[in-house]
């Protein structure tokens, strides 16, 4: 029986590591930007341990998302109105141009 019979996980385990696993499990913990305990319960649930996406990524998801809206209320307008916003569109296309230029510069090979 566990001290804590309220908490999610009340099993408590305690683990001795040598120099090379300790370096490892820190290498797994910075790589995917989660606690040594999530990475252990990940490796322990058999999950593969994936990379933590970089801040640019999130800058284009909110991007994308932004030009989706954007490209929703312009055909909205044409369906209701029969018109196109034109200034929104440009805006929309400005967006979507962005986001490419950032991905292209991403993932382009190096030199």
């Amino acid at each position: 029986m566990s001290y804590y019979p309220n908490r999610k996980r009340p099993h408590h385990i305690q683990v001795w590591l040598d120099d090379m696993e300790y370096q490892r499990l820190n290498i797994m913990t910075a790589y995917t930007n989660q606690s040594r305990e999530q990475v252990l319960r990940s490796l322990i649930n058999g999950l593969q341990i994936k990379e933590a996406p970089q801040l640019e990524f999130f800058d284009i998801l909110d991007k994308l998302s932004r030009a989706g809206n954007n490209l929703n209320q312009i055909a909205v307008t044409l369906r209701t109105h029969g018109f196109m916003d034109e200034p929104k569109l440009d805006e929309a296309l400005k967006i979507v141009r962005n986001i490419q230029s950032i991905i292209y510069d991403g993932f382009k090979p190096d030199k």
